[in-house]
């Protein structure tokens, strides 16, 4: 448990290239993409990869979430939560 902890806050790090402790689109994708890597067994790198930086990333436009996509994410957090499975499936 504390590896993963570890892998998902030292991912989450070098993601958050903008330093605000929020994670936006591009530095989600980026830390989702060094998760990915690390679970088909490459090294995760002590710095982010200048390919993996926000300028050769391309600008994504999400669409702004309902009020019931927001209740249906909400219900799928909180039943997560009481049931401490810890990770997203594909329900």
């Amino acid at each position: 448990m504390i590896i993963k902890f570890v892998l998902f806050f030292t991912c989450r790090k070098l993601a958050d290239v903008t330093r605000d402790s929020m994670l936006d689109t591009a530095e989600f994708a980026i830390a989702v993409h060094l998760i990915q890597s690390r679970l088909v067994g490459l090294e995760i790198p002590r710095s982010l990869p200048q390919t993996l930086s926000l300028q050769h990333l391309p600008l994504v436009k999400v669409p702004q979430m309902t009020m019931s996509e927001w209740e249906a994410y909400q219900n799928t957090f909180s039943w997560k939560d009481e049931h401490n499975t810890g990770y997203l499936d594909s329900m």
